[in-house]
């Protein structure tokens, strides 16, 4: 599990990566138990954001938008070895609400997994001192009676754009839709 900022290429639309893979799944989660994994790997540091270096969970600053998010679904989630399995949804959002920018996404193999989900410029969040702090979170649910700690194959990644107001370097018309 690793998030990065994207490369120059693509940073017209994304500007962050969250990478995530069934070996990120602890062991020993008990059955019908959802996971909640905070978007580490970034840490406040002064005015331009954050530094990709360490774990720490990414606080979001007021005047924070995120303007779009899109999960991409690599390698469906699966338990190979029970095809009951069959379903594990997944929910991107922060402490505020889990599922803010995603909610109950299906990514099983075997229930009616969706490769892809978008998160539009037109509903873009702004966190604003009221509602701080709060950190960038993924969950994923299990079906009842299943361990998510037993599935053997899977792999996504979520990409979203956060703009920075304090980044004056970067100006963002929010009544524009984005570059594709």
């Amino acid at each position: 599990m690793k998030l990065l900022s994207n490369v120059i290429e693509e940073l017209t639309e994304f500007n962050w990566r969250w990478d995530f893979s069934y070996r990120d799944i602890p062991a020993g989660i008990a059955n019908n138990t959802a996971q909640v994994f905070p978007l580490g790997g970034v840490n406040n540091q002064g005015a331009t954001g954050w530094n990709g270096i360490n774990n720490t969970q990414p606080q979001m600053k007021d005047g924070d938008f995120i303007v779009q998010a899109a999960l991409h679904l690599i390698t469906p989630f699966a338990n190979t070895a029970d095809t009951a399995f069959n379903s594990d949804t997944m929910s991107f959002g922060d402490q505020g609400s889990a599922t803010r920018f995603f909610n109950a996404v299906e990514g099983n193999l075997n229930g009616t997994f969706v490769n892809d989900s978008f998160f539009t410029p037109n509903n873009a969040f702004k966190y604003v001192t009221a509602n701080l702090p709060q950190y960038l979170q993924f969950t994923l649910n299990s079906m009842a009676g299943k361990s998510i700690s037993n599935l053997n194959q899977g792999k996504l990644y979520i990409q979203f754009q956060l703009f920075r107001a304090a980044a004056k370097e970067k100006v963002l018309d929010l009544t524009k839709p984005p570059y594709v």
